[in-house]
């Protein structure tokens, strides 16, 4: 059974998120102050397995977006196409990711198409950076629907007129794929489906589908599509540096990280962190390394440097955190995420409720 929201209580669910996110902050006060003074160090112990030099120094991924693959079935398909590989680059930008240039796009992107069909490829220009990503688009339709006017009477006496309307959606489907260069190993596969919708007070009842209404609504859930799936495809590139120091003053708990500007790290990005671990394996007899995660998380200050930047983090982390333990960029959808993008507001709010 769906529940039924009322537009007073999505506006008072909107006000309670939005006071409650200006709640948080990321700027820190006296900044000098928490960073010299000795009196808020905490001392950590060091992580059983300590970073190499060369893990503390990191490489940043290289990535190729592909052409947008179109299947025949798909129509409005211009601006569909180009949403998609805006959302895509944009998304790994944020990810931290050096996107390859353009010009070596094509020739990959057909090198791909022919190894899918053949499994055979020629090899060139397949090591041109770390990782391919092919977006396909598989399906995009508009369905439409008409309402006839109305009116009515209120208790009041009082006449309400409700003009004829057409409602538009149009919906995209499709995948991406990732491949591993230079082996053109295919590593995951990921489905990608996207809505958007308008309405117009129309009084035809066949409801044309003018040539701007199907591409604006095609582009908008194209765009819809690939943000459903962004944080999946993100993971893929999560960056890892190390943590070094901590400091507390008061209620405000800080660690420094190894990663920074360079890293395109920025205020706000959501950190998680995990420890390695040495566990006997009794089945074997020998010792595994394994990677475990904290239970807390931190979110990027506004102290960030070139190659590192200080993290705000939850006080649980006071008395577990390790020097060298490691810290992942994170790139999980939260509530508010969800129901803000990928579509409309008040949709999103009351779909979450349902």
């Amino acid at each position: 059974m769906k529940a039924i929201l009322k537009h007073g209580v999505i506006a008072t669910a909107v006000s309670t998120i939005l006071l409650g996110g200006c709640m948080n902050t990321t700027k820190v006060e006296n900044k000098v102050d928490v960073i010299t003074n000795s009196q808020y160090i905490v001392s950590m112990p060091e992580s059983q397995f300590m970073p190499t030099p060369a893990e503390l120094t990191g490489e940043q991924k290289s990535v190729v977006v592909l052409p947008v693959k179109i299947d025949s079935n798909a129509t409005f398909e211009t601006g569909a196409v180009r949403q998609v590989s805006s959302e895509l680059e944009n998304g790994l930008i944020t990810a931290g990711v050096e996107i390859v240039d353009r010009s070596l796009a094509t020739k990959l992107g057909d090198e791909i198409l022919a190894y899918e069909a053949t499994g055979q490829f020629s090899g060139a220009g397949i090591d041109v950076a770390d990782v391919a990503i092919l977006p396909a688009i598989h399906n995009v339709g508009i369905a439409k629907s008409f309402t006839p006017a109305s009116n009515y009477t209120d208790d009041d006496g009082k006449r309400h007129y409700t003009p004829a309307k057409c409602d538009y959606e149009a919906t995209v489907t499709g995948n991406v794929k990732l491949f591993e260069l230079p082996d053109l190993k295919e590593t995951e596969a990921i489905n990608m489906k996207g809505t958007a919708s308008t309405s117009l007070s129309i009084s035809n009842s066949s409801c044309p589908v003018s040539q701007d209404i199907a591409y604006s609504l095609a582009s908008q859930a194209s765009g819809n599509s690939v943000y459903n799936i962004l944080s999946e495809i993100q993971k893929n590139f999560s960056q890892s540096g190390y943590v070094m120091q901590y400091r507390k003053r008061g209620d405000l708990h800080l660690v420094n990280i190894t990663l920074g500007a360079s890293q395109k790290l920025k205020e706000g990005q959501k950190i998680i962190f995990a420890t390695k671990l040495s566990q006997p394996d009794y089945t074997t007899g020998k010792n595994t390394v394994s990677t475990v995660y904290y239970d807390f998380k931190g979110v990027v200050s506004d102290m960030i440097d070139a190659n590192n930047a200080w993290v705000i983090v939850d006080e649980e982390a006071e008395g577990q955190l390790k020097k060298g333990d490691i810290a992942q960029t994170d790139f999980e959808k939260s509530f508010w995420d969800d129901i803000t993008k990928g579509g409309n507001l008040a949709d999103n709010i009351k779909n979450s409720f349902q």
